[in-house]
């Protein structure tokens, strides 16, 4: 079959319209997201055997320490931004997570001899890095090469690569560990991030010949600005100006040196972005509650590091598995056809339900199918009609303002979420409590979905796309 037969096909029987010049692309992020998140989810259960294995009750020390990492290192990010081109500092962050992996198994390898709460926090705090930072430049780099139109045509084809790579990362896991342990497990994943690294120099090349209509140059300018412009787009002038600014120049001034910098004034973005952090902080609320009471079942059932690995495993394995269903079926189709807003709203409805489920019955049964539909709809629908919006906005929100969104406020929300989650329990809230809670944060979340779109004038518009000519 020709590629214009098979493009034809495809969108009369699988509701997927892709042009000829955009398969090599599709075909590279494709394989990019299936490594990137293959790579996480080989590495999810290490981590979540070793939190199990301290409890519920270690969370929020872990959250809080990666919260103080995502707050140190997304300035050393939105440096890399600002200096150097997305052709340099897109790999530098894959290169970096590489090595970091590597480092890694000489410790485990001697795990028996570490204090497990030692190395569970520093694993923890460095997957959860991982984990945001990975997948939040993956989502950047895929908004900045591709139109608004493409977007709502392709994302959730290129999601579903993730998707079948978050199904083989824990069957690898589960078939690998009773054969080459746990610390070798460390090597798969980066031998998939090494693969991911080369999907993105092709998709560098290829978005050189096929760049984003009106932006020629986007590949190998410098985006520039501040380091903490992210935070100042998402947090206001304000809020930046008395936490950062003001006690940087008034420690300048106690070592003699002038420091100038005025007060800037509101930005138009600012609006938009604090919807979508307060949209992801909703989401915190019913995914960090299904964790811990995840990590408390695991605790309780599975003494073993290895049962506990091969469990979170299989968790993840039918969570994946659903996504895949979901987006092989109805999500690129409600996002072609009627844009981001039902990926955000119908996902949060379903998430509710699933929580009054577990507050009426508080059975394990009940808690690990809330983990799996919560997280299905999450992945499967509501993140990439989320991501979508980012390609209408320049590429400074695009990269700094989105990653903070994705890793400061995620883990803030982790942070304030699993803080307030052990007042309660010390209060005397149980699971009933917590999951009501949720479901009210879902319900929450589902209304906001629906007012962002219509309020940012971000609805599905009936267009063509918007793509350069190609280059000769």
């Amino acid at each position: 079959m020709s590629k214009s037969g098979l493009s034809t096909w495809l969108r009369t029987h699988l509701w997927v319209d892709i042009r000829r010049e955009e398969w090599p692309a599709l075909a590279l992020s494709f394989a990019y997201f299936f490594f990137v998140l293959g790579a996480y989810y080989v590495i999810r259960p290490v981590r979540e055997q070793l939190g199990a294995l301290n409890g519920s009750a270690s969370l929020p020390l872990f959250y809080a320490l990666t919260f103080v990492a995502t707050l140190i290192l997304t300035p050393v990010y939105g440096a890399l931004v600002a200096n150097y081109s997305r052709k340099r500092f897109i790999p530098l962050v894959y290169v970096f997570f590489i090595l970091c992996l590597l480092a890694f198994i000489p410790l485990f390898e001697i795990q028996g001899q570490l204090n497990p709460r030692v190395l569970g926090a520093v694993f923890f705090v460095w997957v959860s890095v991982f984990n945001l930072f990975v997948v939040s430049v993956f989502w950047s780099f895929m908004a900045d090469i591709f139109s608004v139109q493409q977007s709502h045509r392709l994302f959730g084809v290129i999601a579903l690569g993730g998707t079948i790579g978050a199904v083989v990362g824990p069957l690898l896991a589960g078939a690998l560990v009773g054969y080459i342990g746990i610390a070798w497990l460390l090597a798969v994943s980066a031998g998939m991030l090494l693969l991911a690294l080369a999907c993105i120099f092709g998709l560098i090349a290829w978005s050189r010949r096929h760049p984003v209509a009106g932006d020629i140059k986007r590949g190998e300018a410098v985006i520039g600005g501040s380091m903490i412009a992210g935070a100042q787009l998402v947090l206001g002038s304000t809020f930046v100006w008395y936490a950062w600014t003001a006690p940087k120049q008034w420690l300048s001034s106690l070592f003699g040196r002038s420091a100038t910098a005025q007060k800037t004034a509101p930005d138009a973005r600012t609006p938009f972005l604090r919807r979508m952090a307060l949209l992801m902080l909703l989401g915190d609320c019913v995914g960090t509650v299904l964790f811990a009471m995840q990590f408390d079942v695991a605790k309780a059932y599975y003494p073993d590091a290895v049962a506990r690995t091969q469990f979170f495993a299989h968790i993840d394995l039918a969570t994946n598995a659903l996504i895949v269903v979901l987006q092989a079926t109805v999500a690129r189709w409600l996002l072609m056809r009627y844009g981001p807003t039902p990926g955000l709203v119908i996902p949060a409805l379903v998430k509710a339900v699933a929580l009054l489920l577990v507050a009426a019955l508080a059975t394990p049964l009940a808690i690990a199918l809330a983990m799996v539909f919560s997280r299905a709809g999450a992945y499967g629908m509501e993140q990439p009609a989320r991501e979508s919006l980012y390609t209408r906005v320049d590429r400074e929100t695009r990269y700094k303002a989105k990653n903070f969104i994705d890793t400061a406020v995620w883990r803030f929300g982790d942070f304030g979420v699993v803080n307030v989650l052990s007042g309660l329990r010390l209060l005397g809230m149980g699971v009933p409590g917590f999951a009501l809670l949720s479901a009210l944060a879902a319900s929450a979340s589902a209304w906001l979905g629906w007012r962002l779109v219509r309020s940012s004038g971000l609805a599905v518009e009936h267009h063509a796309d918007q793509q350069a000519p190609q280059s000769p």
